[in-house]
């Protein structure tokens, strides 16, 4: 296969992977919380394989997030929805302390699994409740958690990452485009949400062909 045609199809993966998530509109809120935490239970043996191969450039763009939202050696980072620490595990080399929480056992123990040296801490639980206390936190991040969230659970946990965040601390969310599924919010969805939970500087930021990047800061 040429260079061009492995390109191509790769942004075809990408693009299908994000169109398919569109199905998470119709399961968010409480109720349908055991379905996705069965969904991960299957899916958490093969998560990373699968990731890898549909979306190629996923962890060197999750990587690049951290750097977006000036991760320092000296920060401590919490990762929300942890998941088998895309994030996590590449802040734990850039920073001081490393942490992830997610309410899925599966995924936290394939997190495990792919721990090495300079290890980062892990906890199940819900990122709607943190069991930080205030402005324990420099940076904040997550990864398409927020996709399986409704319009209050997401504003319910940018409220807690506000509290937990540090004053002068950011946050970073990657996410994907309204204009492949509208599952994703909106820049205008992005700026409501952040300025409701309090933070400023708010920046919204595409990605190569399907990514998105929404940082914020706390004065």
């Amino acid at each position: 296969m040429s260079n061009d045609s492995y390109r191509g199809v790769a942004k075809w993966l990408r693009y299908g992977v994000m169109k398919g998530a569109q199905v998470d509109k119709y399961l968010r809120g409480t109720r349908w919380r055991p379905v996705i935490k069965f969904f991960y239970r299957l899916i958490a043996p093969i998560y990373d394989s699968v990731a890898s191969k549909l979306l190629d450039d996923y962890q060197e763009v999750a990587t690049q997030l951290l750097r977006n939202v000036n991760l320092e050696t000296t920060d401590t980072v919490l990762d929300l929805g942890c998941g088998t620490g895309v994030l996590t595990l590449p802040a734990a080399k850039m920073s001081r302390l490393s942490i992830g929480i997610d309410l899925s056992s599966e995924m936290l123990h394939q997190f495990v699994k792919k721990r090495q040296a300079r290890q980062p801490i892990m906890l199940k639980g819900n990122v709607i409740y943190l069991p930080f206390v205030d402005q324990s936190f420099d940076r904040i991040v997550t990864a398409f958690m927020l996709l399986h969230l409704n319009d209050k659970e997401k504003s319910l946990v940018l409220a807690e990452a506000y509290r937990v965040l540090k004053s002068g601390g950011s946050i970073g969310c990657l996410s994907s485009r309204e204009t492949i599924a509208n599952v994703y919010n909106s820049h205008e969805k992005w700026y409501k949400l952040f300025g409701e939970a309090g933070f400023v500087k708010v920046n919204v930021i595409e990605v190569r062909d399907v990514y998105r990047y929404v940082t914020g800061h706390k004065l």
